[in-house]
């Protein structure tokens, strides 16, 4: 089997968050497997192949060095003629605006992460998402698969089809996997907090500073590292950085890290603060888990699937006094062991687990 993978958003960009992870990790993934995978891009002036190099620098992107933001934008350029194989799988990671295949006799799959730009437009940082989603989902209805990394995203999507009178095709739940934690990895914890995700406003970093500015002003000692990248909603939340840390306040935004220097965060790591109000999944909530390591949340969105594994201090909600309470929780050292104890209990679930399960899915699919 081979796939054809549409690569057109993931080289637009330097930035390696959600569904940049998404993207690469599958490719990654289903090589492994011994796939042939072969990389395309679509525009104004057609459809086309993607450069071995291309490739290369694509499934390396952000493993040793820091990968941009999604303010970094890049040109399609040095592309090659695409060539389709019989019998080949098209598949499509990040948003499409039109089927690029609607005159190729193969099977089409998309991969739908979540409708919050739809559903919650306020929190989405970019007015084109928001434009471009409606004619995402009416092009991707005529796919004959539509895999979702969790229920929450199913039934929302499903909903909107409906809602819609638009065709609903078959829609497989996979769940994300995670790069697990390297050889020897060791968390010593140190009273160090992480957040991990692009600074936007639906991660709702402000809320998490206003409870950790109550936090330090009472005498709590520990520091927060901010790890993510900017968007067009960064302003709010770069200004309040600037202001905690010339009032001395223990944080640092790193911005966008590679892999290597996010292991390094992990192991000394005392929990993940993830005030994120909806997630269509929540990869760093599962990356946390995988390593031992608690998390503080809520349950916006797929985020209630995740913490009923444990290993979560579960918020009812994400303003800066639940954030202060679950912070103030998680400080005590007692609340942190019984709630890593949990963590290290929960199977790790791969992205070679979640490549095997879209193998199955697909497999079904070329079979009818």
């Amino acid at each position: 089997m081979k796939f054809l993978f549409d690569l057109t958003t993931a080289l637009k960009t330097r930035a390696l968050s959600g569904i940049q992870r998404v993207t690469i990790e599958y490719a990654r993934a289903l090589i492994n497997r011994g796939f042939e995978l072969s990389g395309m891009t679509s525009s104004f002036w057609g459809v086309h192949g993607v450069s071995q190099r291309r490739m290369a620098g694509l499934l390396s992107r952000g493993l040793n060095t820091a990968p941009g933001d999604r303010l970094e934008k890049r040109p399609l350029f040095a592309l090659s003629p695409l060539h389709l194989s019989p019998g080949c799988v098209y598949f499509a990671p990040d948003i499409v605006e039109k089927d690029p295949m609607r005159r190729a006799a193969i099977k089409k799959i998309a991969f739908v992460h979540d409708l919050s730009a739809l559903t919650h437009p306020e929190w989405s940082s970019s007015g084109r998402t928001r434009r471009l989603y409606p004619r995402y989902l009416s092009t991707v209805s005529g796919f004959d698969l539509v895999a979702v990394p969790s229920e929450e995203t199913r039934k929302t999507l499903i909903r909107y089809w409906t809602k819609h009178n638009l065709h609903v095709p078959r829609v497989a739940v996979i769940p994300h996997g995670v790069c697990p934690p390297p050889a020897g990895f060791k968390n010593t914890p140190q009273r160090r907090l992480l957040c991990l995700g692009s600074v936007e406003a639906r991660k709702n970093h402000s809320n998490m500073l206003l409870a950790c500015e109550r936090l330090w002003s009472e005498g709590e000692t520990f520091s927060l590292d901010i790890v993510g990248g900017r968007t067009g909603s960064s302003r709010e939340v770069t200004s309040m950085i600037e202001s905690f840390k010339a009032r001395g306040f223990p944080l640092v935004w790193r911005g966008a890290i590679s892999d290597a220097e996010m292991e390094k965060l992990w192991s000394s790591a005392w929990a993940l603060v993830y005030p994120s109000f909806y997630e269509g999944f929540g990869i760093p909530v599962a990356e946390s888990l995988a390593r031992g390591i608690p998390v503080v949340c809520g349950t916006g969105g797929a985020l209630k699937e995740r913490v009923l594994q444990g290993g979560c201090e579960v918020l009812w909600d994400v303003d800066p006094e639940c954030l202060y309470w679950g912070l103030k929780n998680i400080l005590g050292e007692g609340r942190r062991e019984s709630l890593s104890i949990e963590a290290r209990a929960i199977p790790v679930r791969t992205w070679d687990d979640a490549a095997r399960d879209f193998i199955k899915e697909v497999e079904a699919l070329c079979v009818r």
